[in-house]
């Protein structure tokens, strides 16, 4: 569902307009289990389901874990200048994007 996502987000966002999202960081990621981590350590993306959301939300609306160059790969198919900010604290990291054609 993210990629249409963010197909979505390109399409309503006017060329040169700004992109601006938060991604889980890297202290956000000790919550994973081992496989968890390995998951996003070989594939640079995790969705886990959690039992608290359970009947609250779809299941595709639930918890992911992005690496950053998952999230730079995916962003860059549809924006430029994809900028990706660590913040000091790890749980929530930052990322600007321009849509193409500016």
């Amino acid at each position: 569902m993210q990629d249409i996502w963010l197909a979505e987000l390109s399409r309503i966002l006017k060329p040169g307009g700004v992109l601006l999202l938060t991604v889980y960081g890297t202290a956000a990621t000790k919550g994973l289990d081992a496989e968890g981590q390995r998951t996003l350590r070989d594939h640079g993306f995790v969705h886990k389901r959690s039992q608290k959301l359970k009947g609250l939300v779809p299941d595709w609306y639930q918890t992911s874990w992005h690496s950053r160059e998952y999230i730079l790969d995916r962003l860059s198919a549809g924006f430029e200048d994809v900028r990706y900010r660590v913040i000091p604290d790890g749980l929530q990291d930052v990322v600007v994007a321009t849509k193409i054609g500016s």
